[in-house]
């Protein structure tokens, strides 16, 4: 092997040393490999599985359209996220802050534990108390599966650059968990209305 090769060879294996020590120092040692779990999960999530997901630690199956993967958090169900998204290729990088996942979301899901302060009616008068609701509309709405929805179409977002947002908020009707579907994208409801629509309980 030549000098140089053996150069750059050392130079490498020596970087590679001072990155597993800042990570090992910092805590973060295990970060590739959750970055490696978090992509695998992306894949098989959004490019080959069937596009629906059993939340069974809160009572709720989630469908959405057949273009569509719902994509839960790498943590789930401590974190008690879902994202639906088109089907496609998504890179595990800054996901959920200005990644492709955040872009690409259509609607977000979002599980509470049913409480006097967490529930269908009182996440609706926070909306309410926090002024969110001007020029908003409010229905009630009983899906085919029997579930009962608050919706809010157009309620104010906290930029007050007159972007609206879709809410639906509803209570298991057996189990303590309350469920929030949230999208960013009022002028196309599609997603948020298929996912209200096929929304069944475990």
């Amino acid at each position: 092997m030549s000098s140089k090769k053996r150069m750059m060879l050392s130079i490498i294996a020596g970087l590679a040393a001072i990155a597993i020590a800042w990570m090992w120092a910092t805590g973060t040692l295990s970060y590739p490999w959750i970055m490696l779990d978090r992509q695998v999960q992306l894949v098989s999530r959004c490019m080959y599985a069937d596009p629906s997901f059993s939340a069974d630690a809160f009572g709720f199956s989630i469908a959405a359209p057949n273009d569509y993967c719902v994509l839960p958090h790498r943590q789930f169900p401590t974190d008690a996220s879902i994202q639906i998204v088109p089907k496609g290729y998504y890179f595990v990088f800054n996901e959920y802050a200005l990644g492709t996942v955040v872009n690409a979301t259509r609607a977000s899901i979002l599980f509470d534990h049913t409480t006097t302060e967490r529930n269908a009616g009182s996440l609706l008068g926070a909306l309410h108390a926090g002024g969110f609701l001007e020029g908003a509309t409010i229905d009630r709405r009983t899906n085919k599966n029997g579930i009962q929805f608050v919706i809010v179409s157009g309620a104010k977002g906290i930029a007050d650059d007159g972007h609206r947002f879709l809410w639906a908020f509803a209570d298991h009707p057996v189990r303590p968990f309350t469920i929030t579907i949230l999208s960013a994208h009022p002028e196309n409801p599609m997603v948020f209305n298929a996912v209200i629509d096929e929304l069944g309980t475990i």
